[in-house]
C-alpha cells in the first residue's frame, strides 16, 4: 500500500477505496469536462473499469486522491506500462475550490515518489499544450520536459456549394 501523507491545509493523500467511488467519479468528470468537454461517465462505467483494468487498486495503488476532510479535492490516476518500463500519468485533476494552491504539484510529486519507490525511473504523460488550466506549466515546474510533440491543424470550411460528386447516372 502507498504511503499516506498529510499536506498543508489538512489535505490527506491516499489511494482510493471502493467507498470513494462517487467522489472519484466526480473528479474524473470534472477533469474530462475541463479537458475536452466530454460527457459525464457513470458509476457503472467506473465500476466496470476498476474490475477490468490491468491494475488492482489495493495492490498497485497507483491512483491517489487528495481529501480535505470528507471532500475529494483532486486526484492523480497513474499506471505502469510494463512493456516500456514507464510510469504513465493518465490524469491529474484538481477541483476548482482547491486550484492554485499547489495540489496538482503535490499529487505529481507523490506519484513520482511512489514510482521511484517501485524502481520505475521514467514517467510520461500526454497534454494538450493549449489546455486552459495551465497544465503544461505545472508539468514543467515539476521537472518534466517535452519528449514528443504532435501538431494538429484545423480549418473550418465555410458553407457553400457542394462540389463533390453525390451520385452517378448510368
Amino acid at each position: 500500500m502507498a504511503t499516506i501523507h498529510t499536506l498543508p491545509g489538512n489535505l490527506l493523500v491516499r489511494s482510493p477505496r471502493m467507498d470513494d467511488l462517487e467522489a472519484v467519479l466526480a473528479v474524473i468528470n470534472d477533469f474530462d469536462l475541463a479537458d475536452d468537454g466530454m460527457l459525464d461517465h457513470s458509476i457503472d462505467e467506473l465500476k466496470a473499469f476498476w474490475q477490468s483494468s490491468n491494475f488492482n487498486l489495493e495492490t498497485d495503488a497507483l491512483w491517489f486522491m487528495a481529501f480535505d476532510g470528507d471532500q475529494l479535492a483532486g486526484g492523480i490516476l497513474c499506471e505502469y506500462e510494463r512493456g516500456l518500463d514507464l510510469g504513465w500519468v493518465g490524469s491529474v485533476a484538481v477541483r476548482r475550490p482547491w486550484r492554485g494552491k499547489g495540489l496538482g504539484n503535490a499529487l505529481l510529486l507523490h506519484a513520482f515518489a511512489e514510482y521511484y519507490r517501485r524502481g520505475v525511473y521514467k514517467v510520461g504523460l500526454a497534454v494538450d499544450s493549449q489546455n486552459l488550466t495551465g497544465a503544461t506549466r505545472l508539468y514543467e515546474r515539476v521537472g518534466m520536459h517535452v519528449a514528443l510533440q504532435r501538431n494538429t491543424y484545423e480549418k473550418e470550411l465555410r458553407a457553400g456549394e457542394e462540389l463533390s460528386t453525390q451520385s452517378v447516372t448510368v
